[in-house]
């Protein structure tokens, strides 16, 4: 699967709601998966959704119709993970759900987008996650990658416990997220 997950570059869709990480994953917020036109545009037909919506209420700008000459309703699977990154418990347990979930979609060649109310924190770590999975990435790798597409990603410290845990359950013994996490600490100061 990993070859078909890269992209040039200059080949990739962002605006100021969302990004596209590899040829079918999009990271973004709760207004870019809650606007139809561009679900549709991308061709996006899942949406892993860590947003806890129902404290979220959408303006009329982010309910955006879709536009395009189907003129139908456009069935999107939806896989909603209820956490929140505040409470310092581990995302872990819900790794090898969204990563399934993910895979599901980019089998069928349809976009996913995986989107938190902000994406800064929560839809960064399940992407870097996913990354980390199924391209065999480094912690380091995957949060370079993701950075240097969205650079608002601010993963929240019970996240980034999770996603070390994750790399050394992936990888085996120590890794060097310590010294690395300790360099994004100070980037951030």
């Amino acid at each position: 699967m990993r070859s078909k997950l890269l992209l040039k570059s200059a080949e990739f869709y962002k605006d100021d709601c969302c990004v596209q990480i590899t040829d079918y994953i999009y990271l973004g917020n709760i207004r870019s998966a809650s606007n139809e036109h561009l679900l549709c545009k991308l061709k996006i037909g899942s949406i892993l959704d860590l947003s806890n919506a129902d404290t979220w209420a959408p303006d009329a700008h982010s309910l955006r119709a879709c536009s395009c000459t189907l003129q139908t309703a456009h069935p999107r699977c939806r896989l909603n993970i209820g956490f929140t990154d505040g409470d310092g418990g581990s995302m872990t347990q819900f790794f090898v759900k969204m990563s399934k979930f993910i895979d599901a979609a980019c089998e069928r060649k349809y976009g996913v987008i995986v989107c938190s109310h902000d994406a800064v924190s929560r839809a960064p770590c399940a992407v870097i996650q996913y990354l980390m999975s199924r391209q065999r990435m480094s912690l380091s790798q995957a949060y370079d990658r993701v950075m240097r597409r969205w650079p608002a990603v601010r993963i929240h410290d019970s996240l980034w416990r999770s996603l070390e845990d994750w790399e050394k359950k992936l990888y085996g013994g120590e890794t060097a997220t310590t010294t690395f996490r300790r360099s994004i600490a100070d980037d951030w100061a």
